[in-house]
């Protein structure tokens, strides 16, 4: 045993305490309400060119039933996904993206933290995958502090000082028990910065 190292009786690890988180952020993202199935709300607004974009493989769960996973096809990646940044690093990420579960946008939503936790969001008003006004919709609804930003679907790539500014803001937030406003009147404007 290691020199000033405390092993627990029974070979137990020492809980952690658990935090509750002080704020969200969502990034051009689905933001559920309680009982919302993520395919329905995310086409409440028209403007999305994702469904028809979207590679569909099967794969065998390991209980023997099938499942889909969900890929930006390589050719549409670009336009519907990343169109704010360059070619060469799109299709790198096209090639490198990593699927999604069909049944992920078939289940209800069992809580929405945004109810009790202070939010913030960041709509992109460019974006082809989610439509920016359900973006706006959303975090409307979560009466969320937001941003608008240029940007396609992956403004954390493509304007990180933005979303940055929009982290930090809310982790100087005071409180988790004070909730965002419920209602905005407009959302804020962040001007769009280059990577």
């Amino acid at each position: 045993m290691e020199r000033g190292r405390r092993t627990p009786p029974e070979g137990r690890l020492p809980r952690r305490r658990r935090r509750q988180p002080k704020a969200l952020v969502y990034v051009s993202a689905l933001i559920p309400d309680k009982g919302e199935v993520l395919s329905t709300l995310s086409a409440k607004f028209p403007g999305s060119a994702l469904d028809p974009a979207l590679r569909r493989v099967p794969f065998k769960n390991a209980d023997g039933t099938t499942g889909t996973d969900l890929y930006v096809a390589q050719e549409a990646f670009h336009a519907v996904f990343a169109a704010d940044l360059p070619r060469t690093t799109t299709s790198v990420m096209a090639a490198t993206q990593r699927p999604i579960a069909a049944a992920a946008f078939a289940g209800r939503a069992t809580s929405a933290a945004w109810h009790t936790i202070p939010s913030w969001a960041a709509v992109a008003t460019r974006d082809k995958a989610l439509p920016p006004a359900l973006e706006r919709f959303e975090a409307r609804r979560a009466g969320s502090h937001t941003i608008e930003i240029d940007s396609s679907h992956v403004g954390m790539i493509s304007h990180p000082d933005a979303i940055t500014d929009l982290i930090r803001a809310a982790a100087r937030a005071k409180s988790p028990a004070t909730p965002s406003p419920k209602r905005r009147p407009s959302p804020e404007r962040a001007p769009a910065r280059s990577a």
